[in-house]
């Protein structure tokens, strides 16, 4: 109903938030649609890794539409980060599997922290922001489908403000994203959680 204005104020935001819940719960046409609304930037920032994610979620439950959208949108992603998103949808479905299964003893676990990788340390907080516009639009293969974060980092007398870029799921994909970075002339080092 948000998505389209039907008896409530249009608004792509809140829609998204109602899509997320019905995907996240498992809902196979939501995840479609989320799939659609992170390629295109529709109530949420663009993001091809996301919209990787949740096509091929989707796809899983035998959709023609999210496989053909999901093969698509593989093209603008590197090899690494589909592997690390078929990583993400074959966890998320070990997960409903077992939840299906009914309640396990075992207390659930504490999902993993992500590492990162920092691209600078900056005196000035603005310019992080700007350097990462700058970085994502000359490396949209490497960082299309990162986030970044400023963290702040009190040396003595100096404050840095540290731009680092993730989630990563582990080290050995934090060090891959690293390298080729490095490769093209980017520094960055690996940021532990």
């Amino acid at each position: 109903m948000y998505s389209f204005g039907a008896g409530v104020p249009q608004d792509d935001a809140e829609a998204f938030t109602w899509f997320r819940r019905a995907g996240e719960g498992g809902h196979a046409e939501a995840q479609a649609v989320l799939g659609f609304l992170h390629a295109y930037g529709v109530g949420i920032e663009e993001d091809a890794f996301q919209a990787y994610f949740w096509f091929s979620l989707a796809a899983t439950r035998a959709n023609p539409v999210a496989e053909a959208n999901r093969d698509k949108i593989a093209r603008s992603l590197s090899a690494a980060r589909r592997a690390e998103a078929d990583r993400l949808v074959a966890e998320r479905r070990r997960q409903a599997k077992a939840l299906s299964r009914g309640p396990t003893p075992a207390p659930a676990a504490t999902p993993p922290a992500a590492f990162r990788v920092q691209l600078g340390a900056f005196l000035t907080a603005e310019n992080a922001p700007a350097v990462w516009r700058r970085l994502r639009v000359a490396q949209p293969d490497l960082l299309g489908g990162l986030r970044q974060r400023v963290q702040r980092a009190d040396r003595g007398e100096r404050v840095f403000h540290l731009l680092q870029v993730g989630p990563l799921a582990d080290t050995e994909a934090a060090k891959a994203l690293c390298a080729a970075l490095t490769a093209r002339g980017v520094d960055c080092l690996v940021v532990k959680p």
